[in-house]
């Protein structure tokens, strides 16, 4: 039977995000990427963090449920050793030696820190194709930024498709964002390989109560939204020519 990845042509090769850098602290995490059951964890000597996938060779536990020592990870089961690469090193019911499995070994996935995220990258691990998505304006003069984590019960595709959806602000967002208006609006599609933008050219443009505060001076306000492969959202709102705010999802 495939697995997600395999069914997901192109899809799987790109980088995803996998946690904020906060969140990987002194234990080992847990996450699911395309269906794919995954441990992160950063070595206590090294630092670097290493993802692979979050099961034991041996009776196939979860290894986000065990421990880090020095820069390799243990079962909380049988306390088999694996290092960053998912090469088994030690098998302590095999007496004081610990035996290992040099023919075996766990996947391991790319990892890269970036923009205050931890990115795994999904595909061939010796054929990367591209790099994590660049956050607008992270950590630029001029600009602060924060992340926010949120648990949806969908899946990407609606998710994505709902963070570029404006007329559901008007009712689920209503006085914060928009309110009911009879107006025509234009929106300019442009599509290219990896990306499509949609830009919304309106007079007088505003968004609720919210343009009181980030728009005191009443300023031209313009409106994009934009998508990136492979499930990266980015809306933008600029006033005139003073700094906007961005929401990357």
């Amino acid at each position: 039977m495939s697995s997600m990845r395999e069914k997901s042509g192109a899809l799987c090769h790109y980088w995803y995000v996998a946690c904020t850098q906060k969140e990987l602290k002194s234990k080992p995490i847990s996450r699911v990427i395309m269906d794919e059951h995954l441990v992160l964890y950063r070595g206590k000597n090294d630092g670097q963090v290493h993802c692979l996938l979050d099961r034991c060779l041996h009776r196939n536990a979860m290894l986000s449920e065990g421990f880090i020592q020095g820069d390799n990870i243990i079962c909380p089961y049988h306390g088999w050793e694996y290092n960053g690469l998912g090469k088994c090193q030690k098998i302590p019911s095999l007496g004081p030696s610990g035996g290992a499995l040099p023919n075996k070994q766990l996947a391991a996935f790319p990892v890269q820190e970036k923009y205050g995220l931890i990115w795994v990258y999904m595909g061939d691990p010796n054929n990367i194709q591209c790099e994590p998505f660049p956050i607008p304006y992270r950590q630029h003069d001029g600009w602060r930024s924060y992340y926010m984590v949120t648990e949806f019960d969908n899946n990407v595709t609606n998710c994505a498709e709902n963070f570029m959806d404006v007329p559901h602000t008007i009712f689920v967002h209503s006085g914060w964002f928009r309110s009911e208006t009879t107006k025509s609006i234009t929106a300019v599609v442009e599509r290219k390989d990896q990306s499509v933008l949609v830009d919304y050219k309106t007079d007088d443009d505003a968004i609720g109560y919210s343009h009181l505060l980030l728009n005191p001076k009443k300023e031209p306000m313009t409106h994009t939204d934009k998508f990136y492969m492979p499930n990266v959202t980015r809306v933008d709102y600029n006033f005139g020519s003073r700094n906007g705010f961005i929401i990357t999802s």
